[in-house]
């Protein structure tokens, strides 16, 4: 009828398509209709991490088969189930930290100190047995232990054991724009975020000073910096070494193309996505469900 008359109808509302959330960090993620929200980013999301015997916590990029093991939450919503192709058994984590002393520990995510404790011998056990990966313990960050994100841009912010922020955003149309300049198109669950939206332009996200997400305004505190990880087969495992995803993103988003301020190292990095971060949940009373319109105000 619009077009009868000669005007278009409204754009349509931003919202939420896709929710994921990466219980075990670096191991495959789950996806969700809905999801409560806390300042540490998605309930139990990168709660839980992988350590070697040198105290850094062991990641995909380096060891791709952590993409092989499936996590997913029992119905009751206490436990973790966690299974792996290579072995005859899976395993079940308990998702909220335990009552009792405990031997606090501290595991380095890069050069960020974490306070955390192991969860189980027999499970960090069953984890080396599915990796192939020697002194290996599945660690769980400390509830009292407050993890600050970064100062400059985040003030009084805060996240669990992900790299830099508890919230990772991108929008539909960018993953299109990725893939239509690549032989093989690669799914979103290769640049592993929390929430996909659709209904904007490809890289509206670069634009966006705060979103509302459950009710909650967020900051958009910097795009996503982009290491050889989205190479990685999100399911497989298996790591393109023609690196087609990274070769295609240096061709039009480095932060070169995007005016990223700072050192020669960060125009040389390749951008997509852009994190989020809220410094006023105290708790897991608002909700994020697949559907909700997305509030956006630009950057002026």
């Amino acid at each position: 009828i619009g077009s009868v008359f000669g005007f278009s109808s409204a754009p349509a509302d931003v919202v939420v398509s896709e929710i994921f959330v990466y219980p075990i960090k670096s191991c495959r993620g789950i996806r969700l209709d809905s999801s409560p929200l806390s300042a540490r980013g998605l309930k139990y999301d990168r709660m839980f991490a992988l350590m070697n015997n040198k105290g850094l916590h062991i990641s995909l990029r380096c060891h791709p088969k952590m993409a092989t093991i499936t996590t997913e939450f029992s119905s009751c919503g206490t436990k973790l189930l966690v299974e792996c192709a290579t072995m005859s058994s899976g395993i079940e984590i308990l998702l909220d930290e335990p009552p009792g002393e405990k031997n606090y520990e501290t595991l380095h995510v890069w050069d960020s100190p974490c306070e955390v404790f192991e969860v189980d011998p027999a499970i960090s056990q069953w984890f080396c047995d599915a990796l192939k990966i020697k002194e290996t313990r599945l660690m769980r960050l400390a509830e009292h232990f407050v993890r600050e994100t970064s100062r400059k841009t985040s003030p009084s912010g805060q996240h669990a054991l992900a790299d830099q922020f508890p919230y990772l955003l991108v929008s539909e149309k960018s993953l299109d724009e990725v893939n239509s300049m690549l032989e093989e198109p690669v799914t979103m669950e290769n640049f592993r975020p929390n929430i996909v939206v659709k209904n904007c332009e490809a890289f509206a996200e670069d634009s966006w000073q705060r979103v509302t997400l459950g009710g909650i305004s967020m900051s958009v505190t910097q795009r996503c910096s982009r290491c050889v990880l989205p190479n990685t087969h999100p399911i497989t495992g298996i790591r393109d070494n023609k690196l087609s995803v990274s070769k295609a993103l240096r061709k039009f988003r480095t932060g070169n193309h995007l005016g990223v301020e700072g050192d020669e190292d960060m125009l040389e990095e390749t951008f997509w996505g852009v994190h989020l971060d809220n410094h006023n949940l105290g708790d897991d009373s608002n909700i994020v469900s697949v559907g909700d319109i997305v509030e956006i105000v630009t950057k002026e």
